[in-house]
Order: structure tokens, then C-alpha cells, then sequence
């Protein structure tokens, strides 16, 4: 009775750790994002399907985005895909950038210029 109690609960917890991801609220104040940054950002998202992994970065000013990912499985790690993405968008000369996106994962609320709220990922 004792080992198939024990059982009972490794079961338990196993099955609760494989619920799914923890995902968490975006913290910060909403970024405000051109509309073709929006749109790059959901082409990001639908380039994800398959399994692969990625990061967006948006500049503070909005106006311009890069995102960076792996489609192998043997892919860095998220550190590098945020990096990458955060030196390319810098790169286009239109300030600093932050992440946005980790995967599908927004780190970062968003908003559209003259709207209150942007969709999140479907």
C-alpha cells in the first residue's frame, strides 16, 4: 500500500512539472511599436511553427525590429538568440533595442501607435 501511495504522488508531481511552460506577464512599461513592426513581429511568430526557437528585439523608439532564431536541434542558447537579435536591430541606427519576444513568449508589453493594446500571438 505504501509503495503504490508513493507511487501516487511521484505521478502527481511529475504530471503537474509537465503541464507546460510558466508563462509570465510582460513587465515594464508598454513600448509603443510602428504598425510594420507589428507585422514583422507576427511573421517572427508564424516563422516559429516547427520547433524552432528565437528572440525579437524592437528599438526603444519603435520604429524598426530584428529577430534571430535556430531551426536546428542543436540550437544556443536563448542568451545568444536575444543577443544577436538585440546587436542586428542596434544595427540599423535608430537607438537601443530591448527584446520584445523569447519564442513565442512576450517579455515586454507592447502597444501599437494610436491604439491602446496590441493583439498577442494567437
Amino acid at each position: 500500500m505504501r509503495h503504490i501511495l508513493m507511487c501516487i504522488l511521484i505521478s502527481a508531481f511529475a504530471v503537474t512539472g509537465c503541464a507546460g511552460p510558466n508563462h509570465r506577464q510582460p513587465t515594464g512599461e508598454p513600448i509603443v511599436i510602428s504598425r510594420q513592426v507589428e507585422a514583422h513581429l507576427q511573421a517572427y511568430f508564424r516563422m516559429l511553427s516547427g520547433g524552432r526557437q528565437g528572440a525579437f528585439a524592437v528599438s526603444e523608439k519603435g520604429t524598426v525590429g530584428f529577430y534571430a532564431y535556430c531551426s536546428s536541434s542543436e540550437c544556443r542558447s536563448q542568451a545568444n538568440f536575444a543577443n544577436e537579435a538585440v546587436q542586428h536591430c542596434e544595427g540599423f541606427g535608430q537607438g537601443p533595442c530591448v527584446i520584445l519576444a523569447v519564442n513565442r513568449e512576450i517579455r515586454r508589453p507592447y502597444r501599437l501607435i494610436g491604439q491602446e493594446q496590441a493583439a498577442l500571438p494567437r
